[in-house]
């Protein structure tokens, strides 16, 4: 039995991997590219702490919409960042891998429940290349779900084993069960339900060991879990600045039908996984009667499989189901947690509940057929397996695909939802960074067409023009977004910056003030004031806020650093000016020629050592500047 298990294990590890091998060269796509590729969060293990208590996602979205607290993932992120640094093909390993581990993770669990290593082995293996789980595995932001998955089973199983030591209970093993709790709380809020399961589990198990079951008895254990929910709902509070969910105008009446079609959308999806789609639009989630006709008729055959076999009632069934309902229920919209309505990845921790249901039918009517000697039924049911097995791994391989690159997903969502404007709004996300601005501006535009007051599409086209030096056009197009939007700081930066290119300093320093008081840790408005200033000879004041980006932002600001560099030199303080060029990079625009100004300012104090030695700095950028190598060989023969 002992080496059935470790085979099961390995196959199970095999078929999870095997099952999203081809996204290793895969890149980051959607949000990927804000919340990973382009964080600076992530990229030092010393900003662990802050991440704590910070809002899920890039600093600069914090300004725009706060939604998730989500610090687990974050320092997953910072992880990954450290081993792969921005290749997203690393991310995805990471991505495989931890899926892999949490449906081996599954199969110890369901085997402590059950006690069915058989059971437990074709649940895991229908949870680990179920096509539904695409979105969580083959998207790195996706991981939120894997992750809460995987602590969510560790705390499960070491609260298992602290109920089974019945009379010499260990309290290690509860201490670890609520401190696995608590990291599944910071991946993702769906944790909330896991003392519920294992409640559901402690009442089975005693049913099934002593025939009885005291809530009363055991309701002190329970409480052990609230210390960590408390301490989670604290940090959620502060990182969030007071917002513990998404706020909803629905009232709780207007959502009961939209959460009926959720749930038996679900249920079909989780059925028959074709046809699916990276985004549901919540004006496409409408009741119909059909919707009460599926949940109605899976209740009928759900109850008729339990009572199956002697009127007795199958416990890994009822399991499945209440896993199944607990799981679904934050994910209903009923309470809106999120303001996304319907999603695929919300369906990878509910989906093991289901892949119970769907293991112990297939057992059930196996042994049914077996004592009545049906061999033709379970000749059936064997090739129905086979089928399901070969079609679920083919297209979960296929449904990968789509998640190759921005505009493979995109183009992808476009065919699936071809009246939503979000979908063309992403498309021309994809286009613009592909560098297609036709196309993307033609997307923009029909964006606009099915919703005038898209007011995102605005300040793209807004940003596509000013990329393209027609700064008029894209104040048009900042100015129209801002009547639909005055609140949005990144969109009053871009207008502000627009302005100064006009000449208009004046709006745009009231402007930038504006972006601030929004939010006063973005750092573009500091940067872009301090330009401001030092283009107007307030050096001084330019000085503050140029100071005060690089307080919040040291790692990422080198365009402050080379603005602040000028400053300096105009001041007359040289040795902070070269401090300044020398720590920025590079890349950076216009440090090549602020270093030969800094070299010309030496050469004409006669600190020649020290102009050669800034030339040569210069000379690093670019060689085949003639004046600067005229510069250099002029110092090198005096």
């Amino acid at each position: 039995m002992a080496k059935n298990k470790y085979i099961f294990i390995v196959v199970i590890f095999i078929l999870s991997f095997l099952s999203y091998s081809n996204t290793f060269n895969y890149d980051f796509v959607w949000d990927d590219t804000e919340i990973a590729r382009e964080n600076p969060d992530i990229r030092y293990i010393k900003n662990i702490p802050k991440l704590l208590i910070s809002p899920y996602g890039h600093p600069s979205q914090f300004s725009r919409n706060i939604l998730y607290y989500r610090p687990a993932i974050m320092i997953s992120y910072v992880i990954d960042y450290k081993i792969w640094g921005v290749d997203g093909g690393g991310f995805h390993i990471t991505n495989i891998f931890l899926h892999s581990l949490t449906a081996i993770l599954l199969f110890f669990f369901l085997n402590k429940f059950s006690e069915d290593l058989f059971l437990s082995f074709l649940a895991s293996i229908f949870f680990s290349i179920h096509p539904i789980h695409t979105q969580s595995v083959a998207w790195i932001s996706g991981r939120t779900d894997i992750l809460c998955a995987l602590f969510y089973l560790l705390s499960l199983l070491f609260g298992i084993e602290y109920i089974r030591q019945k009379k010499n209970h260990k309290l290690s093993f509860l201490i670890y069960s609520v401190f696995f709790f608590f990291i599944a709380l910071l991946a993702k809020e769906m944790a909330i339900t896991m003392p519920l399961i294992l409640l559901v589990f402690d009442y089975l198990h005693n049913k099934k060991i002593s025939g009885t079951f005291s809530l009363k008895d055991n309701i002190i254990k329970y409480f052990s879990y609230l210390p960590a929910g408390v301490l989670y709902l604290f940090l959620r509070w502060y990182a969030l600045s007071g917002k513990i969910y998404n706020n909803s105008s629905e009232t709780i009446f207007n959502r009961i039908p939209k959460t009926i079609e959720t749930f038996a959308d679900y249920i079909r999806l989780l059925l028959f996984p074709f046809n699916l789609n990276t985004l549901y639009p919540s004006e496409s989630i409408k009741f119909e009667i059909s919707d009460i006709a599926i949940l109605i008729l899976f209740t009928l055959v759900i109850f008729n499989l339990l009572i199956m076999n002697d009127r007795k009632v199958n416990n890994n069934i009822c399991f499945g189901i209440v896993w199944l309902t607990i799981t679904l229920f934050p994910v209903s919209n009923i309470i809106p947690f999120s303001p996304i309505t319907k999603s695929e990845h919300f369906l990878y921790i509910p989906s093991i509940g289901f892949s119970l249901i769907i293991a112990a039918i297939g057992i059930k009517i196996y042994e049914f057929s077996e004592r009545r000697h049906w061999k033709a039924i379970k000749a059936l049911l064997f090739f129905l397996s086979l089928i399901a097995f070969f079609s679920f791994l083919s297209h979960t391989l296929n449904r990968n695909r789509i998640w190759k690159d921005e505009l493979t997903l995109f183009k992808n969502q476009v065919i699936r939802n071809p009246q939503f404007p979000r979908a063309h709004f992403n498309l021309a996300l994809a286009y613009k960074t592909a560098g297609n601005m036709e196309k993307a501006i033609s997307e923009l535009e029909m964006t606009l067409q099915m919703d005038p007051n898209f007011s995102y599409s605005y300040i793209n086209l807004g940003n596509i023009y000013f990329d393209k030096g027609n700064i008029e056009k894209a104040i048009e197009y900042y100015q129209k977004a801002i009547k639909l939007e005055d609140t949005n700081a990144y969109l009053l930066n871009n207008l502000g910056v627009a302005y100064g290119l006009k000449g208009r300093g004046e709006d745009a320093e009231k402007l930038f003030y504006q972006a601030l008081k929004l939010n006063p840790q973005f750092v573009s408005p500091h940067i872009n004031l301090g330009n401001l200033y030092a283009g107007s000879g307030k050096f001084e004041e330019a000085l503050k806020h140029l100071n005060k980006a690089l307080e919040i932002d040291p790692r990422s600001t080198n365009k402050g650093r080379i603005i602040r560099a000028v400053v300096f030199l105009n001041l007359g303080k040289l040795k902070e000016a070269e401090n300044d060029l020398i720590n920025a990079d590079n890349s950076v625009p216009n440090k090549f020629s602020v270093l030969v100004m800094l070299g010309d300012i030496y050469k004409e104090k006669g600190r020649f050592a020290d102009a050669l030695r800034i030339y040569k700095k210069a000379y690093e950028i670019n060689p085949t500047d003639q004046s600067l190598n005229e510069k250099i060989k002029e110092l090198q023969k005096g």
